[in-house]
């Protein structure tokens, strides 16, 4: 088989500007402006490609990798299941990086990926679609700019964009970007620990319809590939499947990636509260992360809370449970947030209600992983409740401070400095606690509710 490729080229500048960070929906014009005093701008323009588009042509690329068959299985090259594919990339950069060393290649495609070259081909009328070829589309330099001699970290200072698909109503995209924008405001809105504020957030929102959840898809992987991310080169175009199929609502990215990929999926179900608490769960999410300034993507877990257990696995009680109560707490009434909280300990997919069936698993909480399968709703929704027994304790500003302090000394450490003992510990204590009649437990929520700090 031959290989067609597609390989991202950024060139890096520098200059000065001033700008205005815009929360943007691209297919409504919807905005909301906020100034900034220190920003980083981009922008985008068309490299000249006629050198390298000819030696692409000439076959000199097919030489240097063969003729033989050979397959990336994974978008994200490092991921090849094949040494000899790695080897052969590394032939193909090595070589490129030669000719052009001003040239930074991010990303190489196989022809397996998503269909992408054929419908690219077509579009731009290349008929040695078997040849590599090197897209003027996927080219670009990015001019990277300081201000007041601060230097954003993002290379992106717009606030929020959408990507919606085409067959949501508009009142969908606008009740998306009014709850994100609420979310935000409450956590992120003033000045905090975070990276310089959280900005660069990518939203998604798919519907019921595959072709329009795609094309939504691609919109975002292509504004990642334009603005200069680094992790355009992995950027999944099949995300959208799942939230189609499935609905819910994720965070797609990492901290280390200096955007945020939350996606929301309704579907064609009606909008209720659910779907306002849903996204103020995800953005939650952005809150914590943008906390976390390792350049590690294993790292980041750590300082989410996630390798708390015991067993080296992903575990969810802290960071999912501290957004599922905070998302309850700030989108309820006080009436609602008890019901949210009760279901959380008397709802689920099991026989016998979730409280019930955390004390027959016999797991501990901060061993619930997401390899329990179903199982790790329990991580979320009893999470929530060692989260309400905190803020019980010690306040609801105590869970901010960790959060705002966890990069200085990793997460076991923060929570011994802000909680006075390790979360083992206090987990022990707090399933002890849990075991009392489900009435005394909810006895806890008033006081949090009239107690909030945010508004």
């Amino acid at each position: 088989m031959n290989k067609v490729f597609i390989i991202s080229l950024l060139i890096f500048c520098a200059c000065a500007t001033e700008e205005t960070s815009t929360v943007t929906n691209p297919e409504t014009s919807t905005s909301t402006s906020t100034s900034t005093s220190t920003s980083t701008t981009t922008s985008t323009i068309t490299a000249p490609l006629t050198q390298t588009e000819s030696y692409a042509q000439n076959n000199t690329l097919d030489q240097l990798v063969s003729n033989e068959m050979w397959y990336l299985y994974d978008a994200d090259p490092p991921k090849s299941k094949y040494p000899e594919d790695l080897r052969k990339i590394e032939v193909l950069q090595t070589k490129l990086s030669d000719i052009y060393p001003e040239v930074q290649i991010t990303s190489i495609y196989d022809e397996q990926t998503y269909q992408y070259h054929e419908k690219y081909c077509a579009e731009y009328n290349i008929t040695e679609c078997s040849l590599p070829y090197i897209s003027d589309e996927h080219s670009y330099v990015t001019t990277t700019t300081t201000v007041a001699g601060v230097v954003s970290p993002f290379l992106d200072d717009e606030k929020i964009r959408l990507f919606p698909a085409s067959d949501l109503p508009q009142s969908t995209v606008d009740l998306t970007l009014q709850y994100a924008n609420e979310a935000y405001d409450l956590w992120m809105a003033d000045d905090y620990y975070g990276k310089s504020q959280a900005k660069a957030i990518y939203i998604m929102i798919t519907g019921s319809d595959m072709e329009a959840g795609k094309n939504a898809n691609r919109e975002y992987c292509n504004h990642l590939t334009s603005t200069g991310f680094p992790s355009a080169d992995w950027c999944r175009l099949d995300t959208y499947k799942d939230y189609v199929n499935n609905g819910g609502g994720g965070i797609n990215s990492s901290a280390v990636d200096g955007f945020y990929f939350m996606v929301m999926a309704p579907q064609d179900n009606e909008i209720g509260n659910w779907y306002k608490t849903m996204t103020y769960h995800e953005v939650f999410h952005i809150y914590q992360m943008s906390n976390i300034f390792t350049t590690e993507y294993d790292a980041v877990d750590e300082y989410m809370g996630k390798r708390s257990g015991d067993n080296g696995e992903d575990v969810a009680w802290w960071s999912e449970g501290n957004a599922d109560f905070f998302s309850a707490l700030y989108t309820y009434d006080l009436e609602g947030f008890k019901n949210e909280m009760r279901w959380a300990l008397e709802g689920g997919p099991w026989p016998v209600d979730r409280k019930t069936q955390f004390f027959q698993d016999g797991i501990k909480l901060y061993n619930i992983s997401w390899s329990s399968g179903q199982g790790v709703d329990l991580g979320y929704r009893i999470g929530s409740w060692f989260t309400a027994y905190l803020v019980h304790n010690h306040g609801e500003e105590s869970v901010y401070t960790l959060w705002n302090t966890v990069n200085e000394k990793g997460f076991d450490q923060t929570f011994i400095d802000v909680y006075g003992k390790d979360h083992r510990t206090y987990i022990n204590e707090f399933e002890t606690w849990l075991q009392q009649p489900n009435d005394e437990l909810l006895k806890i929520l008033d006081d949090i509710y009239t107690s909030k700090v945010k508004s």
